[in-house]
């Protein structure tokens, strides 16, 4: 939930914007906070005036792979799973998909590999 949010902006979050933009309490989501960050998944920097705050910001690994993940065909996977599906089933199911990936786009567009 947090890296997805993070994967979207174009500015550092505040742990305090996280925890408005996700519903999270604040202790869990700096112990989430710090856990992407000893996986290399973000970085962290405190406010220059007020070491209180920590200012959150995913990595441009995560953000590149977030922009491959949404632009990732899934035709090829859905078929695999799926192997009694009709084509006329697959073709509804990658309607949808497309769908999804308009509204996504449209709602992040800054992942837009476009």
């Amino acid at each position: 939930m947090i890296i997805g949010l993070l994967a979207r902006q174009k500015k550092p979050l505040s742990i305090k914007e996280i925890v408005s933009q996700t519903g999270l309490v604040q202790s869990w989501a700096s112990k989430s906070v710090q856990g992407l960050k000893k996986r290399g998944w973000v970085t962290t920097k405190s406010h220059p005036e007020d070491r209180r705050v920590t200012y959150v910001t995913a990595t441009p690994e995560v953000i590149a792979g977030a922009a491959a993940f949404f632009a990732t065909d899934a035709s090829g996977i859905i078929a695999d799973l799926l192997p009694d599906a009709t084509k006329a089933e697959l073709q509804s199911i990658q309607r949808g998909l497309d769908t999804l990936g308009s509204l996504l786009k449209r709602n992040a567009p800054d992942l837009s590999t476009d």
